[in-house]
């Protein structure tokens, strides 16, 4: 890069090549992490700045707040800037809009990466190490870096280089003693110093071209933790030449001094942007100009946040944003920023040229997927506890109907045992609903906003897992059921392997319905137990009218719309029809109608000839003259009819019930994207005449 003049915030335009070494002198700790200049990391050579920005964000119709005002302020390669202010003051929102984090509200002023706007690619070429270490409990430390280089670094770097880079970022950060180890859930699994770790390693696997961004990477730790993962930072910006910005509340003197450049702000406006110097001298000089002098044995930090009127109790009496407006200092920041709007440098090839994410869709889909079955494996508890709730469920429904006669009551005790088999459906929701929503909690809080993976991906992998297992747990309740139940004994040679196949896919069927249905709510709604209240009256409606209860001639005319509505009016059509149809009924004795003599000495077939042809039925004994035994259905088929069942249309039924399963998928995507995708966010910039006049 071209050098351009120095000034007092350090050369704006370096020499940052692959051979520049920077030494650091520090305190050492006792568990400092050593870092060389053939660590593997990518050397940063872009400069990120920006100018005038403002962030307001819509709270009412008509009406907006603003946040941020008018911030300027820049991040080189082998800097560390901090981001500081009080609770509230936007140091989050402003870490976030210059990320290209927020989705929401207006932004205004410009954000330039080389003298060029941002591009797509720019949320990929950088990472955010987030305040909340955000990490999927059931991955080991190696399998989410591993996860993010797969994911993150370009698909152009073959798959066995990003795995090497990953076991250097494990040397890197001191992580080999626990590299193996299942990362868990906060308290129960890696210590707060070994996740904060973890956050950063996992975008330092990314391989990141552009600017590191840390929120409160200090924030829940003790004070060695922090200044160990600070001293991190810093060595990670000074000798591996990476561009670091992160927010800090109210660091003590000992982290402070360990930060190049500092940006304060006060309720979103600009108070400080410059460096902090040795022992804070740089910054505490510019506030003493007004300010009472910070005396021996102060916190720096605590100082400038008092006499600056960031902390909440400071007396402070100067308007320090006028102060900043007025000084030379910022005549001086904004003609750097000029320097660097005009210098424009050719950016890396990912960078110029890249898409919204690093690796296309079936290799994201891939890897997704794979992650997704190994946390299925791992959490054995909602693995057992399906296994063991539908084969035990089947077994017991088909105990109760073992071998069902083909007596009226014994076919309706099938067509309830097919009714009772469908009730599982809320259970199959409670399980599925918290699961996919605690993946999605952790996919929109740091995986979509890193440009990871695409939404689409992260639906699909969720849907192709839960849709296995569905797979895996129908067959079981499947071979339990009808073989239990003796329905395989109403086939014939002729149709026995067509009727097998056609039941499990049936049972398939209702398994996908039910988890496309389920995952259609968690996808819609924030909160898993409303998803679940909300699916029990649709269960509720749809196993009501589904022609058990009433047959459907029986309905009233008004829910008539509300039988054919109904997915299970389908399955519970064909599932009876394949299991019973073609076999002749027996009544049992005491299903028979007793008919007294028939007249003219005539047989009881003779006698009642014309009423069968009518109105259907069998005489069990039509030679006899005496005591005639009428059973009411002469073979299953007729039992079907009268519940309006068609054995022929069995095909016609399992691809309506295919059809609401691949809607209720659709919907899914549909939903998701209309609710839970963030929407674009409406950029307005400044033109050179309204900065210069803003100068």
């Amino acid at each position: 890069m071209t050098n351009l003049k120095g000034s007092r915030y350090g050369y704006v335009f370096g020499s940052f090549g692959d051979d520049e070494e920077v030494s650091v002198a520090f305190p050492k700790s006792r568990t400092e992490t050593q870092i060389s200049s053939d660590a593997g990391l990518i050397k940063h050579k872009s400069i990120l700045h920006w100018e005038d920005l403002s962030y307001e964000v819509p709270i009412k119709k008509s009406s907006a707040k603003q946040i941020l005002h008018n911030i300027d302020g820049w991040v080189k390669p082998g800097s560390l800037t901090v981001l500081m202010g009080a609770t509230g003051a936007g140091k989050t929102t402003l870490l976030d809009v210059i990320a290209q984090r927020s989705s929401q509200g207006t932004v205004t002023g410009d954000i330039f990466v080389d003298g060029e706007p941002r591009n797509q690619s720019f949320q990929r070429s950088t990472v955010y190490a987030q305040q909340n270490d955000n990490h999927l409990s059931t991955s080991t430390v190696r399998e989410a870096l591993q996860f993010s280089a797969l994911l993150r670094q370009p698909n152009r770097v073959p798959r066995a280089t990003k795995l090497a880079y990953v076991e250097k970022v494990i040397e890197l950060l001191d992580m080999v003693p626990y590299a193996d180890a299942l990362i868990g859930n906060p308290g129960d699994g890696l210590s707060p110093e070994q996740r904060k770790r973890l956050t950063i390693a996992v975008e330092l696997a990314a391989r990141p071209e552009s600017v590191l961004f840390l929120d409160e990477p200090s924030s829940g730790l003790d004070s060695q933790t922090a200044f160990i993962i600070c001293n991190l930072l810093r060595k990670l910006a000074h000798e591996s030449g990476q561009a670091i910005m992160c927010t800090i509340h109210q660091p003590s003197s000992r982290l402070l001094e360990m930060f190049d450049q500092l940006l304060l702000i006060n309720n979103g406006k600009m108070v400080y942007f410059g460096p902090v110097g040795r022992g804070c001298r740089t910054m505490i000089e510019y506030f003493e100009r007004g300010a009472p002098r910070c005396g021996r044995g102060k916190n720096p930090a605590e100082w400038v946040m008092d006499v600056s009127g960031a902390s909440p109790n400071s007396r402070n009496s100067i308007d320090w944003n006028e102060t900043w407006k007025d000084s030379s200092d910022r005549v001086e920041l904004k003609q750097d920023l000029a320097h660097m709007r005009m210098s424009r440098e050719k950016r890396t090839e990912s960078m110029a040229s890249g898409g919204e994410f690093a690796t296309p869709f079936w290799t994201q889909l891939l890897v997704v997927t794979n992650r997704t079955f190994v946390e299925y494996w791992r959490t054995p508890a909602a693995v057992y506890a399906k296994l063991v709730f539908y084969a035990s469920a089947s077994f017991m429904i088909g105990i109760s109907c073992f071998r069902s006669p083909s007596s009226l009551q014994g076919l309706q005790n099938q067509m309830f045992a097919i009714f009772l088999m469908f009730t599982t459906f809320s259970n199959i929701l409670q399980q599925i609903a918290p699961q996919f929503g605690a993946r999605r909690a952790l996919f929109e809080a740091r995986e979509y906003a890193s440009k990871i993976f695409s939404w689409t991906v992260f639906v699909s992998a969720s849907i192709i897992v839960e849709a296995a297992w569905q797979v895996l747990l129908a067959t079981i309740s499947f071979a339990l059921f009808y073989y239990i139940t003796g329905m395989n004994l109403n086939t014939s040679d002729a149709d026995q392997h067509e009727r097998g196949i056609l039941m499990l896919l049936l049972f398939i069927m209702f398994f996908l319905f039910t988890q496309s249905l389920s995952h259609l709510l968690a996808a819609a709604i924030e909160v898993p137990q409303t998803a679940v209240n909300m699916g029990q009256p649709i269960f509720y409606l749809t196993i009501i009218f589904c022609g058990v209860l009433v047959p459907k001639d029986y309905l009233p005319r008004f829910w008539i719309f509300m039988y054919w509505m109904s997915p299970l009016t389908y399955l519970i059509r064909s599932i009876f029809a394949v299991g019973v149809s073609g076999q002749p009924v027996v009544c049992s004795p005491s299903e028979l109608v007793m008919i007294p003599t028939p007249p003219d000495n005539n047989t009881c077939g003779d006698f009642l000839i014309d009423f069968i042809a009518s109105s259907g039925g069998q005489i069990t004994n039509p030679t006899a003259r005496t005591a005639c035994e009428y059973c009411p259905m002469r073979d299953t088929d007729q039992f079907l009819t009268f519940l309006s069942m068609d054995y022929s249309q069995r095909w016609r039924d399992f691809a309506i019930i295919l059809i609401y399963v691949l809607f209720n998928w659709a919907a899914t995507f549909g939903l998701y994207w209309l609710v839970r995708v963030p929407k674009k966010q409406k950029t307005v910039s400044k033109t050179a005449e309204q900065r210069d006049k803003s100068t």
